[in-house]
């Protein structure tokens, strides 16, 4: 990062820009640039190159801290930058942005909100080529960019869902477009294909900081990625599917990013104290099947992914969220556990080997976790003084996911 020509902060002054490329429209962001491998044309040339995608950020007037080096415009727009060379390869903008089948009535394409979160990519798995991506914006909707044409021209911004009007939306929370008790999504969405191949998108609105109230509610969605075939010759429009919708009450906070594991979509929540945001509260740990519902007929009944333990073997009774806590929660990790024995370290071979090797081991498996502190610190409350909050980590153990079986020879083929 460097700054502009004569630029400085309390008198002291950045570093200066030298052979480098100078991206107008940036804003302040703290979103994280995705990068992912394009197939596209450049200079008469199909080329596979890796590329950054950068959102554009928040323009200056909806920033708490001043921007200081850039332009500070923070232009709804997306930038694709190409890794090797720094060339931009593509920057998308409101020329760029098809707002057909939007929800909500606009007077113009500024009434729209500006992208804040991290996108989410599909595919970027090494050797993939990315084809679109699903971003975030400032007013609960989702826009969707659209990259699978070689052409970096033809390249553009779709509209996809909005978390506020709609048919999608419960009943008491449709907002027009300039109604500030619209909640902005901060968390990137999570992707994943169903066993019809379709992606499935789940996302939702606000964070553990984001402000809830009566007229201003934290909504989940999962959606599915439908493809509506246009006449004329014209290219299949993407659309949205609604799965499922939970929207919380007033006090309660959606924690993300959602992830999806092995068929299940987690997220935490957190639920104010009725004495305010910064004193003890809930914290919950939620799980569902992330592309459908219980009932067909109800969109809002989530199919649970923890046992109950009062009827463990019946999946239609498992509970969708459990209490973890009673402080703001971190978002939900998942991450693999390795098989162990009692009183052994994963690393400790000489006890292993004692106590009967892997025979007599625990299976390997995955674990949910979501930390939570037992207490807020005292208002005022120096560090290390007086009584500090207990963070403890809620986990939960996971099936393994189904295996993909890739053939690499037919000698290797048995009957």
């Amino acid at each position: 990062h460097c700054w502009g020509p004569n630029v400085s902060l309390a008198g002291v002054a950045g570093p200066k820009c030298a052979l480098v490329n100078t991206f107008e429209g940036l804003g302040r962001s703290t979103a994280r640039p995705v990068l992912a491998r394009a197939y596209y044309e450049i200079d008469g040339s199909k080329v596979e190159r890796t590329v950054a995608i950068i959102v554009a950020g928040k323009p200056a007037s909806a920033s708490s801290v001043t921007n200081v080096g850039v332009d500070g415009t923070g232009e709804r727009a997306v930038f694709v930058i190409e890794l090797a060379s720094g060339r931009l390869v593509r920057k998308l903008t409101l020329a760029d942005i098809d707002t057909s089948g939007i929800t909500t009535p606009i007077s113009s394409k500024n009434d729209l909100g500006h992208y804040w979160s991290q996108p989410a990519c599909y595919n970027v798995a090494p050797g993939a080529f990315v084809s679109r991506c699903f971003l975030g914006d400032s007013k609960g909707m989702i826009w969707r960019l659209e990259m699978a044409d070689s052409d970096p021209t033809k390249w553009k911004i779709e509209f996809f869902h909005d978390a506020y009007s709609g048919s999608d939306t419960p009943a008491g929370n449709v907002r027009a477009i300039g109604s500030a008790d619209r909640v902005p999504v901060l968390a990137p969405p999570s992707i994943a294909t169903n066993r019809a191949g379709e992606l499935v998108i789940v996302y939702g609105t606000g964070d553990v900081e984001e402000k809830s109230s009566s007229l201003r509610r934290h909504i989940v969605y999962s959606l599915t990625e439908k493809f509506t075939l246009s006449g004329g010759g014209a290219a299949a429009k993407a659309t949205a599917e609604r799965n499922w919708v939970k929207a919380y009450d007033a006090s309660t906070h959606f924690v993300g990013p959602p992830l999806v594991f092995s068929g299940d979509a987690y997220w935490a929540s957190y639920s104010e104290s009725l004495t305010g945001l910064c004193t003890v509260g809930t914290a919950r740990l939620w799980g569902v099947r992330f592309d459908t519902r219980k009932t067909v007929s109800d969109p809002t009944s989530l199919q649970g992914a923890f046992p109950n333990p009062a009827a463990p073997t019946v999946s239609s009774k498992n509970l969708t969220d459990q209490v973890v806590g009673s402080y703001k929660p971190s978002p939900v990790e998942i991450a693999p556990v390795p098989a162990c024995l009692d009183g052994c370290g994963p690393t400790d071979s000489n006890c292993l080997i004692a106590k009967g090797g892997a025979l007599n081991s625990t299976a390997p498996n995955y674990q949910v976790t979501v930390g939570s502190a037992s207490q807020s610190q005292a208002t005022g409350q120096t560090p290390q003084t007086g009584t500090q909050p207990a963070v403890g980590t809620a986990a939960r153990s996971l099936a393994a996911p189904r295996s993909t079986s890739v053939i690499t020879g037919w000698d290797l083929l048995y009957d």
